[in-house]
């Protein structure tokens, strides 16, 4: 019994241990995968008053290690507290700790859809942009949402006539 147990400690004291405190290997850690980070930088209202056509533009920043793709989608746009359509999202390929440009196009509907003729005469007009979120990382295909893509003011204030 007694050599038995000697032959178990020394196996056991051959075996690898990992480091005391130590971060688990590189390989067995998951990655963290962070959301893009959206910023409206025009808004456009062009076609017939009877079948207008939104674009927003919006810079898209990834601010993770590596490339991720947005996958097509939804996203709801809001003016003035209100549902104002439905934009589409394209499927995009987004570089490492980059910023690119995405346009989302839709059409005018719901109870704020007049909101978009105040845009269109220059008007500011409070933008809220939602949905949801899927992206690619490999096989992965994490989801966030509902997403806050962006809120903003637009069109935004002139710094140089602001006091």
């Amino acid at each position: 019994m007694t050599r038995l147990l000697l032959l178990c400690c020394a196996l056991t004291a051959c075996a690898p241990q990992p480091a005391a405190g130590g971060p688990p290997a590189a390989s067995s850690a998951p990655r963290a995968i962070r959301p893009p980070e959206f910023r409206v930088t025009d808004v456009q209202v062009s076609g017939t008053p009877g079948a207008p056509l939104i674009r927003v533009q919006l810079r898209v920043y990834n601010p993770n290690p590596f490339a991720v793709q947005l996958l097509p989608g939804a996203v709801q746009a809001a003016l003035l507290g209100e549902v104002a359509g439905e934009l589409t999202l394209p499927a995009t390929d987004l570089e490492p700790a980059a910023a690119s440009t995405v346009w989302l196009e839709g059409r005018p509907s719901g109870p704020g859809a007049a909101g978009w003729a105040a845009l269109q005469a220059g008007n500011p007009v409070p933008l809220r942009l939602e949905g949801r979120l899927e992206l690619a990382v490999g096989a992965a295909r994490p989801v966030f949402g509902p997403y806050p893509f962006a809120q903003v003011l637009w069109p935004p204030a002139d710094p140089i006539l602001q006091p």
